[in-house]
Formats: C-alpha cells, structure tokens, sequence
C-alpha cells in the first residue's frame, strides 16, 4: 500500500513537471493574466528554436567557409540565415506587443477577451540594427567562436540581398512549417540606407498564401459545422490542421471562428491543454523540419556538378557472367546534413 501510494504521488508530480502550460485550478472561467503567461511560454519556445537555428546556421557558415565550400552554398546557407533573423525579429516584436498592456483589469477579468492583442501587419523595425543585435546578441549567449569582422561581413551581405528584395515587391518564403509567407514593405523604392532602416515587416492575410497548398480558401471555409461547436474546441480543431497558427490567436478569426480569439484561445489552453500541446510540439517540430530540410538540400548538392557528366569507356561496359547477378537490396536513408545542423553541436 505504501509503494502504492509512493508510485502515484511520482506518477501526479511527474506529469506535473512535464506540463508546458500553467494551468490553474478551476476550469469555470480562464485567468487571462495566466493566460498572458502561458502566451509567453509559446512565444518564447519559438524565439529559442529560432536562436538555435541562427547559432547553428553562424558556426556552420563559418566552418564552411574556411573548408572552401563553393560559393553557391555559402550564398544558399545565408538565404536561410536571413529567413530565420526576420522570424526571429517577429517573435520578439509580437512578445512585446504581447506584453505591453495587462490582459485583466481588477473587478473585470473579461475586459480584454475581446481586445486584438497582436497585430503583426503593424510591426516597423530597424533592420540594420536589428540584425546586428541579433547577430552579436546569439553569438555571445552561445559562445560562438566566429569573431567580429566574421559577423559584421556576415550582416552587410545579407543585408544587401534584403535591399534587393525591397524594391522587388516579391513575396519572401520565411519558413513554411511556422507560416506561410510575409511580404516586406516599403517596395517600389530605391533600395538605401534609410529603407533597410525603416522597413515595415507585414504580416498580415499574405500569411495565408503559400504554393499550391491553398491555406488561405482552406481558413476562410473553416469550419462547416452544421452545429455551434465552443470557442476553444474549434480552435484546437483548426490547430489540428495548420498548428502553426498558434502563434497568433487572433488568426482565428480569419479562419470564419466568430468569437473572441483570447477568450478561445485562452480557455483552451485551460480546458483543453493536451490539444494545444500538441499543437504547439507539431508546429515546433514543423519549424525545425523544413529548417533542417532546406540545409539538407544545399548540402547535397554537389561541390562540383560537372563531375557528374564522366564518360565510360565502351571497351569496359561489358555484360556480366551468366549466373553472376546479385540483388542488393536498396536502403534509403536520410541524409544527416552536415554536423553543424545538430542541435547538439
């Protein structure tokens, strides 16, 4: 009886541990200034995973380049790095719109269910010096061994490449397992100093449009239930199918879900907790993947394309020996990518 109870005690406080979210105790009615804490969990395991995709892409690009990897890889590699700053430098200014009022008011605890919290097609940045804070700040917090010179180069390359594509008026893929498009402002300018400077970051239903998955008409049909389902529980059904939406309640409402987004949003997380975990682990886990995924593929390609157009010599292609085949059964693997990519490096 004893080790009974032991063993239970240790089941409660392990799966108390494990939990993500604060969740209080009544489930009546979500406390929204818990809730504006459990907000800031999400936003920040995104900011992390960003910071470690950054750190991992620095040391790489730094290794390759002094291994004398072909340009075109080095370029390739830095596309990525500027993708990954710019979701950066947008998780960290949505934690600031996040945190700049207080979800509750004393005596009216409901009073901001209702209040558009997060308004990403409004973020304006300084480019120039948010990509050196950014750069500077994750290579000190990691230690990496890469040196100033190495990341002032760094920054004015990519920054380069970004005035191009303000006057290009193009969309920019940023990561499509964590949302699906943004465009940059300020287009239809000569690319200067003073643009890269004052450049508007929207985000706004351009999200919504990726290639040939049509996000944006699978949203706007969301849900055809004949039947009212509550706030939180079609939250967590849309979530089923694009998770990445988490970041954002208020997209929500895109998607045709009529109520309050924090009042969905925060009553699932209190009511449905294990639905929103899920989510958010999916969405992270997508993230990570086309990250890893799209280094995989510059990796691959090979160092020296010509070599794969050799010739073979007639006289040595004969036929094989009667009775001599062997059948080797074909394995396909993944390929790793390089040894920077881990998360462990």
């Amino acid at each position: 009886m004893k080790y009974s109870f032991i063993f239970v005690s240790l089941t409660f406080a392990l799966s108390s541990f494990a939990q993500t979210f604060k969740i209080q105790s009544s489930t009546n009615r979500a406390n929204y200034d818990i809730c504006q804490e459990n907000h800031n969990i999400i936003l920040n395991k995104f900011k992390n995973q960003a910071d470690s995709q950054i750190a991992r892409l620095l040391n790489g690009i730094f290794q390759e380049d002094i291994q004398g990897v072909p340009d075109f890889k080095i370029e390739a590699y830095k596309e990525i790095l500027n993708d990954t700053i710019v979701k950066r430098i947008f998780l960290v200014e949505l934690k600031k719109q996040l945190n700049s009022k207080q979800f509750s008011v004393p005596g009216n605890p409901e009073a901001y269910s209702a209040i558009k919290f997060l308004k990403p097609e409004s973020i304006k940045v300084n480019l120039d010096s948010e990509y050196e804070k950014t750069l500077n700040e994750i290579a000190n917090y990691k230690n990496l061994k890469v040196g100033k010179d190495f990341l002032k180069n760094l920054r004015n390359s990519i920054l380069k490449e970004t005035a191009k594509k303000l006057i290009s008026s193009q969309f920019r893929k940023v990561a499509s397992g964590l949302f699906a498009r943004m465009v940059i402002g300020e287009t239809g300018r000569i690319a200067t100093g003073e643009i890269i400077k004052t450049a508007t970051l929207h985000f706004g239903s351009e999200i919504f449009v990726s290639v040939g998955t049509g996000l944006l008409l699978d949203l706007v049909t969301f849900p055809l239930h004949a039947y009212r389902l509550p706030p939180e529980t079609e939250w967590t059904e849309l979530l089923d199918e694009h998770p990445e939406l988490i970041i954002v309640p208020e997209w929500m409402n895109k998607a045709g879900i009529r109520d309050h987004a924090w009042l969905a949003h925060c009553n699932a997380i209190q009511r449905r907790t294990k639905h929103m975990e899920k989510a958010l682990k999916e969405a992270l886990f997508q993230d990570e993947a086309q990250f890893t995924g799209a280094v995989r593929e510059i990796f691959e390609l090979s160092n020296h394309p010509e070599e794969d157009n050799y010739y073979v010599d007639p006289r040595f292609n004969a036929a094989p020996a009667d009775n001599t085949r062997v059948v080797r059964p074909v394995v396909y693997e993944k390929n790793p990518g390089p040894i920077w990519l881990s998360k462990g490096q």
